[in-house]
């Protein structure tokens, strides 16, 4: 095992706490000008283009899985080689993975501008060509993310993901007043263009584009199955989309695709603890081969986000309704998916800490079979929902019941991985849900109970009533894990030493 002194284990929390801090307060920065960006793109295209725009926004996101694995693998084997001491071999794995990655988008870039000259492709000709051109350049940027995290670089990570998201908002939103779905989309390339020069200059990117035949079968060997697992996990979270546009049409798309959005704003402190522990979770690993060494990272971020995360989607549950009906009255029809989503975020915002597990221990292909199992679940109930008349909504429902049972699979599969026998399983089980059910009763009883007229005072008044109703969550999750005197207590020893 890791022989770690007790100072050694302070500064490795302390590490980690600000790498997360850094890239939590990154992320929810840039999602709060997304959100905004979101508002006015939604009000200005209206719910059917929005609905459109949901849809590539969908298929820009999906291009870290067209490299069939060898984004995946670099994410897991570089810090995997660096901890093995085999600091020769991480330069080779990214540039590969690089090299490859591009030479697929590109390739689909040509074949998307194919497409959008022929009969096939009737509406949004020109939209559907811009969108080829952000793919390969999205493609890039999304390979930049996973690049920084591997080598622990979570302070440029953060950086990066900043001046994306400024720039994307600027250009985005004032192109998008003259060319709306076009301006969005010449907004993105040039956004893109201004970031990629720059970590090009700065040597954060290199064009020596290289594909060594050997370290790609490699890649491909062990990515494919951890990307195949992504794809299906990806799905899991758009594919619904893709349900309501073929069978509802791009209006109702464009009502669920807000939903969606707005919805998705917990995932970003999954996402940031998930980032920073990965790395170091293969890292440890590529070191000592031993389970025990790398169940820090599982149990304790667990307890956190299990803790705290319910708090923050009862303060959004209980104020939904009162953002759309704000500033967007002409989605009020989104206000139930919304709810019903944000529900289910809760299980998908657990899931990445075991998923991670999983991955490091190669038990991808395991937990991959199982969840395809739940998706064409998924898929089957979405369409029967819909064709009995529960539209939208009825999709919601699905989704969140798929996503909680990938997150209980997930929570199983990791605790047995850490050899942990039932009454430990069952005991684990209670930390991980037991807060969810707590809050989900208080905010569902809280936002059922009439307080005032005025929309913005019973909001208000409910949402007070809901953070005194969660004080006990704080003190629970306070106690189990240390979080809060441990972030104070930090700073405090390096001011000292």
């Amino acid at each position: 095992m890791v022989d770690e002194t007790g100072e050694e284990k302070i500064q490795n929390q302390g590490g980690i706490i600000k790498d997360t801090t850094a890239l939590s307060t990154s992320l929810y920065f840039s999602q709060a000008l997304y959100m905004i960006r979101g508002f006015i793109i939604a009000h200005v295209l209206g719910p059917s283009a929005y609905g459109v725009w949901s849809i590539f926004r969908s298929v820009f996101n999906s291009a870290p899985y067209l490299g069939l694995g060898s984004q995946q693998a670099m994410t897991r084997e570089v810090p995997f080689s660096l901890g093995e001491g085999n600091e020769k071999r991480a330069p080779l794995i990214i540039q590969t993975s690089l090299s490859w990655n591009i030479l697929l988008a590109s390739c689909a870039m040509v074949i998307t501008l194919a497409l959008s000259l022929t009969p096939l492709i009737t509406e949004y000709n020109v939209e559907i060509r811009l969108a080829g051109f952000v793919f390969v350049l999205n493609a890039i940027r999304l390979f930049l993310l996973p690049k920084f995290k591997s080598e622990k670089n979570i302070m440029l990570l953060s950086k990066f993901i900043l001046s994306y998201t400024i720039l994307n908002f600027v250009f985005g939103l004032s192109f998008l007043l003259l060319l709306e779905i076009s301006g969005l989309l010449i907004g993105m390339i040039i956004s893109h263009l201004i970031l990629l020069s720059v970590m090009i200059i700065k040597g954060h990117l290199s064009l020596h584009l290289t594909l060594g035949g050997k370290i790609l079968g490699e890649l491909l060997k062990i990515g494919f199955p951890i990307m195949v697992l992504g794809s299906i996990l990806f799905l899991m979270h758009n594919i619904d989309k893709f349900i309501v546009f073929a069978l509802l049409g791009k209006t109702m798309t464009g009502y669920y695709g807000l939903a969606a959005f707005i919805s998705s704003v917990v995932s970003h402190i999954s996402n940031s603890v998930s980032t920073v522990l990965f790395p170091r979770i293969m890292h440890t690993y590529g070191k000592t081969r031993n389970t025990k060494d790398i169940e820090i990272y599982f149990t304790k971020p667990m307890i956190i986000l299990a803790g705290f995360v319910p708090i923050i989607l009862g303060i959004m549950y209980i104020n939904v309704s009162l953002v759309v009906t704000l500033f967007l009255p002409q989605y009020i029809i989104s206000i139930t998916v919304l709810q019903i989503l944000i529900i289910g975020l809760f299980f998908s915002t657990i899931w990445r800490l075991p998923t991670n597990l999983l991955i490091a221990l190669n038990k991808q292909k395991m937990f991959m079979y199982i969840i395809f199992v739940v998706l064409i679940f998924g898929v089957v109930l979405d369409v029967v929902l819909i064709k009995t008349g529960s539209g939208i909504n009825g999709v919601a429902i699905a989704t969140a019941c798929m996503l909680m049972v990938v997150s209980v699979i997930a929570n199983v599969l990791a605790l047995l991985l850490l050899k942990k026998n039932k009454r430990e399983i069952w005991k684990s089980f209670g930390m991980i849900y037991l807060p969810f059910i707590y809050s989900f009763i208080g905010f569902s009883l809280i936002s059922l109970i009439p307080i005032s007229q005025q929309i913005i005072i019973d909001c208000i008044a409910k949402s007070l009533i809901y953070f005194v109703f969660s004080i006990p969550l704080f003190l629970y999750t306070e106690k189990k894990s240390g979080i809060i005197s441990r972030v104070f207590s930090i700073p405090k020893g390096k001011r000292q030493n």
